[in-house]
């Protein structure tokens, strides 16, 4: 096809350099022809670990706008996300991690059958509220591994179950992510997050299972994180103040306390029967 002889002749200067023998070449474009033809009629293609930038990517890209997943990780793709990308309406999964990008772009709200985006080990610094914190069908997001400082979660983010924002520039939680209310696990790890504490009519997440605060400095956590959810596995290594559970109860009130206590022994008695090692927060 023409979207594969695009390709073809766009990354090979990237794939195999000067010193490059034909059979190389001749085997890195048989894999690459293969997977083109056959994204054409499954709708899948994974580039993943090719070194390419997008000036060889995005003219091969655009000729495929009905595809469903695409996996462009371990590239060097630099800047934002590309037109060729935001015309992929019909794509649920896109992977660009372990990249170089520094945005997603505003115009990622095209992409609103999204319900899985991994960009995690970027050079994001800033996500538009109104692009990839706005799409309505988006049920995983990764962004770990950044440079985020500052993140607020729209309301039409109601499918979101599943948020990592672990090893960024946070200093607070994302705006309104507690009030999602399909979020099931949040991993907030690795920041510089002090406080926990979103108005009480803010905590619509009442599925909310898991939640990973460990390695901040965290030293208040709302009691209605406890009371008013699921959660029953809560990561608090690495916090000075809230790691241990007089250090919690006293946090959160004894209410919230004993609901989450109960919940965590109901939890880690069940992976345990399973053979899981579980990691629990200690009365003592």
């Amino acid at each position: 096809s023409k979207a594969t002889v695009s390709v073809l002749n766009c990354i090979h200067s990237s794939l195999c350099g000067p010193g490059a023998s034909h059979a190389t070449m001749g085997a890195q474009s048989s894999m690459i022809k293969q997977k083109l033809d056959r994204a054409e009629s499954t709708r899948m293609l994974s580039l993943d670990g090719l070194k390419m930038a997008w000036k060889d990517v995005e003219k091969p890209l655009g000729k495929l706008p009905t595809l469903r997943t695409l996996d462009l990780q371990n590239n060097r793709l630099k800047g934002d996300l590309v037109p060729a990308v935001f015309g992929m309406t019909s794509l649920r999964k896109l992977h660009v991690g372990r990249n170089k990008l520094e945005g997603l772009g505003a115009e990622a709200k095209k992409l609103n059958n999204l319900e899985e985006l991994t960009a995690e080990d970027n050079l994001i610094a800033t996500v538009s509220a109104d692009g990839v914190m706005a799409l309505p069908k988006l049920k995983k997001l990764d962004l770990s591994r950044n440079r985020i400082s500052v993140l607020a979660a729209t309301p039409a983010l109601m499918a979101l179950k599943e948020v990592n924002l672990s090893h960024n520039a946070l200093t607070l939680v994302p705006y309104g992510l507690f009030a999602l209310p399909a979020l099931v696990v949040v991993n907030l790890s690795h920041n510089s997050i002090s406080a926990v504490t979103p108005d009480e009519g803010a905590v619509a997440c009442k599925n909310l299972k898991e939640l990973d605060l460990s390695h901040n400095a965290v030293t208040a956590l709302a009691p209605a994180l406890l009371s008013a959810t699921l959660l029953s596995v809560l990561h608090l290594e690495g916090n000075n103040r809230v790691c241990k559970g007089p250090e919690l109860r006293k946090a959160v009130g004894d209410e919230a306390y004993d609901a989450f206590m109960l919940r965590q022994k109901k939890t880690v008695d069940k992976q345990m029967q399973g053979g899981a090692v579980a990691t629990l927060i200690h009365e003592k």
